[in-house]
């Protein structure tokens, strides 16, 4: 009867195996995931789950919405790590769409994602899957002034619709990408602009080798020229992650709508070709936004001499 005992409970064990119950997995309702929101993370304790008046101006985007049949909140294992994780969309005084990922140990985790580089965006995400990967199709409108006269609703012109398909990677997420293709890096080079504002500014480069010099001008944590090792792990991850955005294809010139923010030069040379991008707001793609990210992160996790 041990024996049986034993192996019945090693069964329900492995047959349980990558799977791991958490919070989000008990909600059932838009109260209870609202609730658990402000609970996890006091700043969204004025969270409004599913706030369509703040998300939408109009009924025209409420109709696109209804259309898509979008959820504003929604479950997926977003990370692949067994967990899982929650999509809220909803509004702090103006929309927000944020990710919540469950680490191992009832931990937790808030990603926003932000509207991309054109104002006033409204969007519209629905959380799917490619195969076995679950994925958010972001759908977008452009702002109201391009269908409203004088902010008045009378009839809107049929407003175009785009369509951004994003997926968890390099802690972050960025445009799907099927079949990356591997770049090889010869060199990298990228450079920070001043804003109306404390904004780092700084250069790096790096060549294949991983041998990297670093100008601190201003608001880093030290001033002056270094030299140092990208470290091997990080270094392969900057090459994965330039092969998956399609560093090769995106355009040469982004830029922000409003004023005041800063502008970053990205200069890589790989797999024989030469790439220059100008990018004013650091918000061209998502993908580009998580590069910049790793390189801004790389003046504190190396060792500079």
């Amino acid at each position: 009867m041990i024996n049986k005992t034993i192996s019945l409970s090693l069964l329900l064990l492995f047959s349980s195996a990558g799977t791991f119950a958490n919070k989000i997995d008990e909600l059932k309702t838009p109260e209870e995931a609202k609730k658990f929101i402000a609970g996890a993370f006091k700043e969204f304790e004025s969270f409004k789950l599913a706030d369509t008046d703040a998300i939408f101006r109009n009924k025209a985007e409420k109709k696109v919405a209804d259309s898509l049949k979008i959820k504003y909140w929604d479950k997926a294992d977003f990370d692949s790590n067994g967990e899982t994780d929650m999509l809220a969309y909803g509004s702090m005084g103006d929309a927000q769409l944020i990710i919540i990922l469950a680490m191992p140990g009832d931990k937790y985790v808030l990603k926003k994602i932000h509207r991309g580089f054109i104002p006033n965006t409204t969007m519209y995400p629905l959380v799917s899957a490619i195969g076995k990967q679950p994925v958010i199709k972001l759908y977008k409108t452009p702002s109201k002034e391009s269908y409203i006269k004088n902010k008045v609703e009378t009839k809107p012109s049929p407003m175009k619709v785009s369509l951004d398909t994003l997926v968890y990677k390099f802690g972050s997420f960025m445009e799907y990408n099927s079949a990356p293709k591997k770049v090889k890096m010869d060199d990298l080079k990228f450079s920070t602009s001043k804003c109306f504002g404390a904004c780092p500014v700084f250069s790096l480069s790096i060549n294949a080798a991983g041998d990297a010099e670093y100008s601190a001008d201003e608001y880093n944590k030290v001033k002056g020229k270094f030299k140092g090792k990208i470290d091997k792990a990080r270094l392969d991850t900057l090459t994965e992650i330039l092969s998956y955005i399609r560093i090769e294809k995106l355009s040469a010139k982004y830029s922000v709508g409003w004023t005041d923010d800063q502008s970053v030069t990205l200069k890589v040379n790989a797999n024989g070709q030469a790439k220059q991008i100008e990018d004013y707001g650091m918000m061209g793609t998502y993908g580009l936004n998580r590069l910049y990210k790793f390189l801004f992160d790389l003046r504190d996790n190396q060792v500079w001499k």
